[in-house]
């Protein structure tokens, strides 16, 4: 009369295990007693974690079981005993194929997220079945479509009658953090809402017939609960635009600027349209011009100079001004250094002292 070892050595009825009544139990009393209190602990035990296979491998003893990954896919667990409930948490990217052996909710594959835990019952041999899924914090087990279909969404819904409607009882532009809001509240989701509105409401759609500034129906965009933010106002049934924006975090409002577009701006009258001067407009930039071009000093941007380069230069070419000297017409120069560019005006054959090396030069940056 052997002391049971495993689970699997024990039978549902009672009257099947040992000892049998007629059994002389002796000194095997104790074995058989430690026997069963040892397959009983084994049963709230944490199993050796096994890598993944298409027939993962389940043992009879332990309630938690971790599963590595090593292969894809999971197609059925091996059979224990039927009853047999074990808790399973997942490595990320293995995935469990539902079937007739396998079965899953909503009758969907699952591709497992990191600690993803299920709880499984081998109800029948060859048929294991999920009862639950337990996701990491920041995953959703499953989405509407895998767990009902359509038509038993809407039984489920008629089933709750009056349940599933909410009635908010607090204002239209309550600003109260974590308030419900209905539709239409702060114009979201229905028409605007009419009210005096103040700098520092919350984010909605408004219609404000005092609006003193812009229009008066109004896009409300504060930066923070009571401080100031972003406006967008219109005019009812007119093509006038209108943006606010705050002074400060006070809430106060600037202000508001219209928009000019093509229906309320004529591109025409923009100030690089061809168009004609008077007399008087042409004498004045003129004069301006010409005391601008007289009053430029020697060396400066736009002064025109008689120069010595020291090195041959062609008309339009350009010249560093640490190449140039000041000359005169009989081929002095002076030591004075120049810097900037210059452009060449003339034409030099030669470099040195002598007069074929002077020419005019413009300075030009």
């Amino acid at each position: 009369m052997p002391a049971p070892n495993s689970i699997t050595d024990l039978d549902p009825i009672a009257a099947n295990n040992t000892p049998q009544g007629g059994d002389l139990v002796g000194g095997g009393l104790d074995d058989i007693l430690r026997g069963h209190a040892s397959i009983i602990r084994k049963q709230f035990s944490i199993a050796e974690s096994v890598p993944s296979s298409s027939s993962l491998p389940i043992p009879d003893e332990g309630s938690y079981l971790r599963v590595t990954k090593a292969e894809n896919d999971i197609l059925t667990f091996t059979d224990t005993f039927d009853g047999r409930l074990i808790h399973l948490s997942f490595e990320a990217g293995i995935t469990l194929k539902h079937s007739e052996s396998l079965v899953l909710p909503g009758a969907k594959d699952i591709v497992t997220e990191l600690d993803d835990a299920f709880a499984f019952v081998n109800t029948e041999t060859g048929v294991w079945q999920c009862l639950a899924r337990i996701p990491t914090a920041d995953t959703v087990p499953f989405t509407a479509t895998d767990l009902l279909d359509a038509q038993t969404v809407q039984e489920a819904l008629e089933l709750l009658g009056t349940a599933a409607t909410l009635t908010a009882t607090t204002s239209d532009h309550d600003s109260t953090e974590g308030r419900a809001l209905r539709v239409g509240d702060f114009g979201l989701g229905g028409f605007m809402v009419s009210k005096d509105l103040a700098s520092a409401d919350p984010f909605g759609l408004y219609y404000d017939a005092s609006a003193v500034s812009g229009g008066t129906f109004i896009l409300n965009m504060p930066y923070q609960q009571n401080q100031g933010g972003f406006r967008l106002s219109n005019y009812p049934y007119q093509d006038r635009f209108y943006l606010q924006s705050s002074n400060n975090v006070s809430g106060s409002l600037k202000s508001a600027v219209e928009i000019y577009h093509t229906g309320n701006f004529n591109p025409a009258s923009k100030a690089n349209v061809s168009h004609t001067h008077t007399s008087g407009q042409i004498t004045n930039f003129v004069s301006a011009a010409t005391a601008a071009l007289v009053n430029i000093e020697a060396g400066l941007v736009g002064s025109t100079c008689l120069l010595r380069s020291a090195v041959a230069v062609n008309p339009n070419s350009l010249v560093s001004g640490a190449n140039l000297r000041f000359a005169s017409a009989d081929s002095i120069t002076t030591s004075y250094s120049l810097s900037g560019t210059w452009r060449c005006m003339g034409y030099t054959s030669s470099t040195g002292s002598g007069s074929t090396a002077i020419t005019v030069f413009i300075r030009i940056s």
